[in-house]
């Protein structure tokens, strides 16, 4: 039974840990976290936030602070004002995460992984932010629609620094994509798109990997003590043959008294007959 018992076990531990290698993994926090944070920069009196380049890398022109938005996956369970697109987008994102594996979601993620992270295990990847950047501004979204124009924007994430090892994927009709990026030493992320959409930004936890607990070894039963041999019952003694009963010494005593008597008898009378045949 404590056999069977192991082997369970470490089918469960297996199992468990093939789950956790394949499955999608959140952070707890994401639906709470307040997303991306624009980077300003002063520029001629102008709130800059990223700029149109053509497919030389020339500036077309700037990206002001009102030109985009980003609104993180909070805005959709928080905000009851957001757009109804933008929150079915985020949350449509949400859910395919959810359900299928790394693999699923991008066929090469494994070995992304391993490349950005210098080999860190696939259940150190953690989705810690799912966000929608949108264009508002008419021109800048005609720009875009150009063959090799570009966005580049830059932004913050609560907790990401120069150190992160990160992946981010980008949804771009109804497929997932990697998307390269820099990060510099203030941790703030730079990326350039062709086209906006849904991001998800997935982190290393930084966590060892948890090691399956090898089963106790069975205990060997104990070997059944042999059972005692039977002692040989003794042979049984020859009964005692009973002494003779003895004649006791009395009886001899009355015999001879007896035999006193009858020979004094026999005298007396033989003593008469002699007396008689005399006379």
């Amino acid at each position: 039974m404590k056999l069977i018992r192991a082997f369970a076990a470490m089918f469960l531990a297996v199992s468990l840990l093939v789950l956790s290698v394949s499955a999608v993994a959140f952070y707890p926090s994401i639906e709470r976290m307040d997303g991306p944070q624009l980077v300003v920069t002063n520029k001629d009196g102008k709130s800059v936030v990223g700029a149109i380049k053509d497919k030389d890398g020339n500036v077309l022109r700037d990206v002001l602070l009102g030109d985009i938005i980003i609104t993180p996956l909070a805005a959709a369970y928080e905000d009851k004002t957001l757009d109804a697109d933008i929150k079915k987008t985020l949350l449509d994102a949400e859910k395919e995460l959810e359900e299928k594996t790394w693999t699923e979601i991008y066929a090469n993620f494994e070995q992304l992984w391993k490349t950005v992270t210098g080999g860190a295990p696939l259940t150190n990847a953690k989705v810690s932010d799912i966000y929608d950047v949108r264009v508002i501004n008419g021109e800048i979204a005609e720009l875009l629609a150009k063959d090799g124009v570009t966005i580049t924007i830059s932004y913050t994430i609560q907790g990401i620094t120069k150190d992160t090892n990160a992946v981010i994927l980008h949804k771009i009709d109804g497929k997932w994509h990697n998307e390269e990026f820099d990060i510099n030493d203030d941790g703030v992320i730079t990326i350039a798109h062709d086209t906006l959409s849904p991001f998800a930004f997935i982190k290393d936890t930084e966590e060892l990997p948890a090691v399956p607990e090898t089963p106790e070894t069975p205990e060997t039963p104990e070997t059944p003590e042999t059972p005692e041999t039977p002692e040989t019952p003794d042979e049984p003694s020859t009964p005692e043959v009973p002494d003779s009963p003895q004649t006791g010494v009395a009886g001899y005593s009355v015999a001879a008294l007896a035999g006193i008597v009858v020979f004094s008898a026999l005298a007396v009378v033989f003593a008469k007959k002699t007396r008689a045949t005399v006379a």
